[in-house]
C-alpha cells in the first residue's frame, strides 16, 4: 500500500520563508543580545523610577516632568556613587596595606624572626618557600598584564552604563506620553484598548510594586546587619551592610550570598567568634524575613508560588546574571497576567476570526453587487 502526500509548491515556499525567518530572528537575537539587555535593564528601571518622577512632577510648574526626572536621577546616581565608593575605598585601602606589608613579611619569613619563620628553619623549607614566592610573583604579574588588557573592557562598560542612563532618560521624559499616542492610532476598538490598557495596568502595578518592596526589604536587611556589625565592631560595617543591600536585591538567593560575603570577610577581618555570631544572626534574620517580609511583598504584587518563583529566579541568574534574578519575578508575574487575561477571553479569541472572515465576505459582496 502506497501513500502519496502533494504539497503544493507555495506552501514548500511559506515553509522554506518561515525558517529562514525564525533563523535570521534567532541569529539577531544573539548578535543584539548585550544591546537587548541594555534596553531592558533600562526599560526595568524607568518603570522602577517613574512613580517617583509621576509624584514630583506634580509639584513642578506646569507639572513638567523634566525637572522631576532630573531630580530623581541626581538622587539615585547619588545613592549608587555613595554604596560603590563606599565598597571601593576600604578593599582598595587593605589591599594597598596587604601590599606594602608583603615584602616586609617575606624577610621576617625568611630571617627566622618569626614563628612561622623558626618553623621554615628547622625542617628545613627554605627552598620550597623560594619556589613558591617565585610562582607567586610571576602569577601577580600574570594577573597585572591581563588586568592592563581589561582597561579597554572597563571603558566599554562605561560607555554601556552611559547609554543605559541616557535611554532610561528618554523613557522617563518621552515614555508616557509616546505610549498614550500610540494607543489613540493603533486601536480602532475602544473596548479592545481599554481591556489592554488594564493589562498595561497591573503588569505595572506588578513591576513598580515589587522593586519598591524589594528595595525595602533589602534595606530592612541591610540595616540590621549594620547594627549587629557595630555591636560587634566589625571592621567596615557599612560597605559591608552595603553589600547585604546590594545582594538583597536579588530574590530568594541574594541573602545567603550577602551572608557568606559578609561572614567571610568579619573572619579575616576581626576573629572567627564575631564571624559565628553573624553567621547565627543571618540565619536568624532570614527565618523571619522569610515569614513577614518576603510573603507580603511576593503576595501583595506577583501572587506566584515558591516553586514558581525560585525557577524563575535561577533562569533570570542563568540568562542574565545576579541582574536576571531581579527581573525574573516581574517577568514571571506580568506572565501571569497575561495568560489569565487570555484565558479569561478565550471565546473573545475564537470568535474574533470568524467575525473578521464574515466582515470580508460582507465586504466583497458589496464589491461585487
Amino acid at each position: 500500500m502506497t501513500l502519496n502526500v502533494n504539497v503544493e509548491t507555495k506552501n514548500l515556499i511559506k515553509i522554506f520563508t518561515i525558517a529562514v525567518l525564525f533563523t535570521l530572528g534567532v541569529f539577531g537575537v544573539i548578535r543584539m543580545y548585550d544591546a537587548i539587555v541594555l534596553i531592558l535593564t533600562a526599560f526595568f528601571f524607568a518603570l522602577a523610577l517613574n512613580p517617583a518622577v509621576s509624584f514630583l512632577s506634580k509639584y513642578m510648574p506646569w507639572k513638567k516632568r523634566g525637572p522631576a526626572v532630573a531630580l530623581v536621577m541626581i538622587i539615585a546616581l547619588a545613592l549608587l556613587s555613595f554604596l560603590t565608593f563606599s565598597i571601593i575605598t576600604p578593599v582598595a585601602r587593605e589591599a594597598s596595606a596587604f601590599a606594602k606589608s608583603v615584602p616586609a613579611r617575606i624577610d621576617e619569613i625568611q630571617n627566622g624572626n618569626s614563628p612561622l619563620g623558626r618553623l621554615i628553619d628547622k625542617y628545613d623549607l627554605e627552598d620550597d618557600i623560594t619556589s613558591v614566592v617565585e610562582s607567586s610573583q610571576e602569577h601577580l604579574q600574570s594577573i597585572a598584564s591581563s588586568a592592563i588588557n581589561r582597561v579597554g573592557q572597563f571603558g566599554n562598560s562605561i560607555v554601556t552604563s552611559i547609554s543605559g542612563l541616557v535611554i532610561t532618560i528618554l523613557m522617563l521624559l518621552n515614555g508616557p506620553a509616546l505610549m498614550k499616542s500610540a494607543s489613540k492610532k493603533i486601536y480602532r476598538d475602544k473596548e479592545l484598548r481599554e481591556r489592554h490598557e488594564m493589562l498595561i495596568s497591573k503588569m505595572y502595578g506588578v513591576v513598580t510594586g515589587y522593586v519598591n518592596g524589594q528595595v525595602l526589604v533589602a534595606l530592612v536587611a541591610s540595616l540590621a546587619a549594620l547594627g549587629i556589625m557595630f555591636l560587634l565592631k566589625v571592621p567596615y560595617p557599612l560597605p559591608l551592610a552595603s553589600i547585604v543591600f546590594v545582594f538583597g536585591l536579588i530574590p530568594l538567593i541574594g541573602n545567603t550570598l550577602a551572608a557568606i560575603i559578609v561572614v567571610l570577610f568579619t573572619l579575616v577581618l576581626k576573629d572567627s567568634t564575631s564571624a559565628l555570631v553573624l553567621g547565627g544572626f543571618f540565619i536568624l534574620y532570614q527565618q523571619i524575613e522569610n515569614a513577614t517580609l518576603q510573603p507580603m511583598v511576593q503576595g501583595k504584587t506577583t501572587q506566584l508560588p515558591t516553586l514558581v518563583i525560585f525557577v524563575s529566579v535561577i533562569l533570570g541568574v542563568a540568562a542574565m546574571g545576579p541582574i536576571g534574578g531581579l527581573f525574573a519575578i516581574p517577568i514571571a508575574g506580568c506572565a501571569k497576567i497575561l495568560i489569565v487575561d487570555y484565558l479569561d477571553h478565550r471565546n473573545y479569541h475564537d470568535k474574533t476570526p470568524k467575525n473578521i472572515a464574515s466582515k470580508l465576505s460582507d465586504q466583497l459582496k458589496k464589491v461585487v453587487s
